[in-house]
């Protein structure tokens, strides 16, 4: 597997599937050279991904590595996930953060928050969450407050740290423009926290 594929930290994420709480890392392409085949053999898909207890530093360790799935955030061209949301019809906004998801049957998918600016002031507001299917491509869209229960989260941190400088900045002075950022506040950790099993909200 580390001969084709690589993990990359940014691409995880810490979620519940079936009632317990892992780290998912999706298996990325090492290069795009392999994806087209140039020079090397030719692999242009993943194979899967690794799932990692978050609360039980002895509990088993998960390799899918039998699947085909053709989108991910980390492949190139037309593989690329957020190429191929762009393309699909997804243009007149903002795609944000792609987050490898996995139902409560350890199925692929990738979710990604599809944000617009807000009327005005207000920095972005989020509209759709969208679930990808890794394998077929295809992309299903809900409105935020209808997103599946198997979801664990349609707001990423970015989106929460952007949201506390709007709110300084905006929000809590009289001033009509606040050019010195007055009230302005400063995300300097968040946390993901899971309140129950399947509820995850950010400290």
């Amino acid at each position: 597997l580390g001969s084709r594929y690589q993990i990359n930290k940014a691409d995880g994420v810490q979620q519940t599937v079936a009632g317990k709480n892992y780290f998912i890392f999706p298996f990325e392409l090492n290069g795009w050279m392999e994806q087209v085949g140039w020079l090397t053999e030719k692999v242009d898909y993943s194979a899967g991904y690794i799932a990692v207890p978050a609360d039980d530093p002895a509990g088993k360790i998960k390799i899918v590595d039998n699947l085909h799935i053709n989108y991910t955030p980390g492949m190139f061209f037309s593989r690329n996930l957020m190429r191929h949301i762009y393309t699909m019809g997804y243009s007149h906004g903002k795609l944000d953060h792609p987050t490898i998801e996995l139902d409560d049957n350890w199925n692929v998918y990738f979710t990604v928050t599809y944000v617009q600016p807000a009327f005005v002031i207000g920095g972005q507001k989020a509209v759709k969450t969208l679930v990808v299917d890794g394998t077929t491509g295809t992309i299903t869209a809900y409105d935020v407050d209808k997103t599946p229960a198997w979801i664990d989260r349609v707001i990423s941190g970015n989106l929460v740290d952007e949201y506390a400088k709007y709110f300084g900045l905006y929000l809590t002075t009289n001033a009509w423009f606040n050019s010195n950022g007055n009230g302005q506040m400063k995300a300097d950790r968040r946390v993901l926290v899971y309140s129950s099993a399947k509820t995850s909200v950010w400290m």
